[in-house]
């Protein structure tokens, strides 16, 4: 006895709106039929929700070109949701509703930088609410990365912390290439010393001269 459909109608003028129709259906004795219903315009509706969707598209085609994941944890709960791309960038599934989506990332921090991820955690406080740290992760069946992440805390009215939400990016290849440089540096240096060559770059425009050690 009830109908409901969504469709959408055209006007003469070539415009386009979303219409909700919600009916109840009479069978009267004589083999009658009324139908008495409404109809809502739900454009506005339809306009936001495609706009949204159209974002989310967008949104996550930026992280995943960019390597950056979103994160929400939930400090009261446990609860962890992390943006689409979390298992192509670390290898760890998300949106789970318990403690154990934090604690399997917080084991495979690198053993050296967990004591200081833990800490920075910890830390967090409403007059210190938010950190951005650099930290290497051990994804399971996958090579070591470099994440750079940076959060911010909420708390209620006594202080608790309720939750963090931030961004965490893929930096691996910036830091091979920052190890690349330092090791280069360290070559030049030694070579330096080897055979009793400086080096120097003097800015034309500064007259200011920069000499190797």
């Amino acid at each position: 006895r009830e109908h409901y459909c969504e469709y959408r109608i055209v006007h003469a003028d070539g415009e386009m709106r979303w219409i909700d129709s919600r009916s109840l259906i009479f069978y009267d004795g004589d083999g009658s039929v009324r139908v008495i219903g409404a109809n809502i315009d739900i454009t506005q509706r339809k306009l936001n929700e495609a706009a949204l969707a159209a974002h989310k598209a967008s949104l996550a085609d930026a992280l995943a070109a960019g390597r950056v994941i979103a994160f929400d944890w939930n400090a009261v709960t446990g609860a962890s949701l992390r943006s689409d791309n979390a298992i192509a960038v670390i290898g760890i599934e998300d949106n789970r509703a318990d403690s154990s989506n934090r604690s399997a990332f917080i084991k495979q921090v690198h053993p050296d930088d967990r004591r200081n991820f833990q800490d920075r955690l910890r830390k967090l406080s409403p007059s210190n609410p938010s950190y951005a740290m650099t930290f290497r992760f051990c994804p399971p069946d996958a090579p070591q990365v470099w994440l750079e992440e940076t959060a911010k805390g909420e708390f209620d009215a006594t202080g608790k912390l309720l939750r963090i939400h931030g961004l965490t990016r893929d930096i691996t290849e910036r830091k091979k290439a920052e190890m690349v440089l330092e090791e280069r540096n360290i070559q030049v240096a030694l070579a330096e010393k080897a055979t009793l060559v400086g080096s120097f770059a003097y800015d034309v425009a500064s007259e200011v001269m920069a000499i190797s050690g």
